[in-house]
């Protein structure tokens, strides 16, 4: 075995690299989208869309998650190549890449719908909601996903970040 060849051929990086421009330039889509929306929000513009505002979030968070397996793969067969391009693209562990929480909330979000309907839902049921944080009062409020903008947390499924 020959210890100098890296994981990927040099010249196939071009296809790794290909596959990654294409999740970037999707979130990149997604974040002009929602910056428009915030923008006509802070306007006081009220007529914003909400739902797509959530989704072109949503669409950024799992493109990150797309993009994060190429360099954390979840297989171990898979690590060689990960690594690699962690180092070809100087990405450290701290960064919010590694993060695989809400990828995997998002992926698996069939399964943790389930888990969550589980037990009785009562209260406020809001399906997707775009603004600021609504107040904690005491009717329970359940959230499926959510955006505030005043704080710049994403919720989803009682799940912040």
């Amino acid at each position: 075995m020959i210890e100098d060849v890296p994981p990927i051929w040099y010249p196939y990086e071009a296809f790794y690299i290909e596959a990654m421009f294409f999740l970037t330039g999707s979130a990149m889509a997604s974040a002009d989208r929602l910056e428009r929306v915030i923008a006509r929000m802070e306007a006081g513009d009220e007529t914003v869309d909400a739902d797509g505002a959530l989704n072109a979030l949503q669409n950024i968070l799992q493109q990150a998650g797309a993009l994060s397996r190429y360099f954390w793969p979840t297989g171990a067969a898979y690590h060689d190549r990960g690594q690699y391009l962690r180092e070809q693209f100087q990405l450290k562990d701290n960064s919010p890449l590694k993060t695989q929480v809400m990828r995997n909330r998002m992926e698996h979000f069939d399964e943790k719908l389930d888990d969550y309907l589980k037990d009785p839902v009562a209260g406020n049921i809001i399906p997707s909601y775009f603004g600021f944080e609504p107040p904690n009062n005491i009717v329970p409020h359940h959230i499926f996903r959510a955006y505030y903008s005043d704080t710049g947390t994403f919720e989803i499924l009682g799940m912040k970040i």
